[in-house]
């Protein structure tokens, strides 16, 4: 949770738990600096420019990720949902609040799939991978280098029997 009253200076905002995964049970009082500080120093410049166009009145809500900082150093993703829900006369933001979600198992997952498939990709042993029904669904280039096929889309679809060399094995499958 974090809650802006800008007209009072106050920046209240649920801290990330830093025993583990997901924020605290609890409302603190930050500074700007705190808070500014807080964002990876790579995602400040993109967090300054959303948090500003939210501010001056330009952008009403936002839902945006960012890396934030913790103080032993390590990284957490987080995903931030926010909307402004007091305006000054001239359509400055004099308050908002949002929602932010630790994401960070959702970003080691995807890079852990990502260093898969990179692999998967460079191994020089050929890969082919199907689906229940015995239809290949991916091939690496070294199997598409084994066969001799133009590009994997020759292979991808097509039934994994069809590059077995033996028919009895092939009709086993």
């Amino acid at each position: 949770l974090w809650d802006v009253d800008v007209v009072a200076g106050r920046m209240l905002v649920s801290p990330l738990n830093p025993d583990g995964p997901g924020f605290l049970d609890t409302v603190v009082e930050v500074t700007r600096d705190a808070f500014v500080g807080a964002f990876h120093p790579d995602d400040r410049p993109r967090a300054a420019a959303v948090f500003q166009a939210f501010m001056d009145g330009s952008a009403s809500s936002f839902d945006e990720e960012f890396r934030l900082m913790l103080p032993d150093g390590s990284v957490r993703w987080t995903h931030a949902t926010g909307e402004v829900v007091e305006r000054d006369a001239a359509g400055h933001a004099t308050r908002t609040i949002g929602v932010a979600r630790d994401i960070s198992e959702r970003h080691a997952f995807i890079e852990a799939v990502r260093l898969r498939d990179r692999a998967l990709e460079s191994s020089q042993s050929a890969v082919a991978i199907g689906d229940l029904s015995g239809r290949l669904s991916y091939v690496n280039r070294a199997f598409v280098d084994l066969w001799e096929l133009e590009s994997p889309a020759a292979a991808v679809g097509a039934s994994a029997a069809t590059f077995l060399e033996d028919p009895a094995v092939a009709a086993g499958i």
